[in-house]
């Protein structure tokens, strides 16, 4: 399922699990491209959270986190971040990322 969150939500929502965090722009065009993979890992992959955050509602957020250009995915496993990104990724290499995390 994918879940759109606001800064307030982050910390009890990558507690648990592998959860892969989008940091997004609503009018940036690689955003809606990483969009659809997002949305067909959504349904090959349903254990997986995936969570969204509109960088230009999470002001705060962006700066405390050192966010200059979006989109921005962390993968967090248990509430520990192990990867950080900026840009669109195909399936195949948010794939490699995350399997580990996924079949551990």
């Amino acid at each position: 399922m994918i879940k759109e969150i606001k800064q307030e939500e982050f910390k009890e929502a990558i507690a648990e699990g592998f959860v892969l965090l989008d940091v997004y722009g609503p009018h940036c065009g690689p955003c809606r491209m990483l969009d659809k993979t997002l949305h067909i890992l959504e349904r090959e992959y349903p254990d997986m959270t995936i969570l969204k955050l509109d960088s230009s509602l999470n002001e705060q957020f962006c700066e405390e986190n050192h966010i200059v250009g979006v989109p921005t995915l962390f993968f967090f496993f248990n509430g520990e971040l192990k990867e950080r990104l900026t840009g669109a990724l195909s399936e195949d290499e948010l794939m490699e990322i995350a399997g580990p995390y996924l079949y551990a």
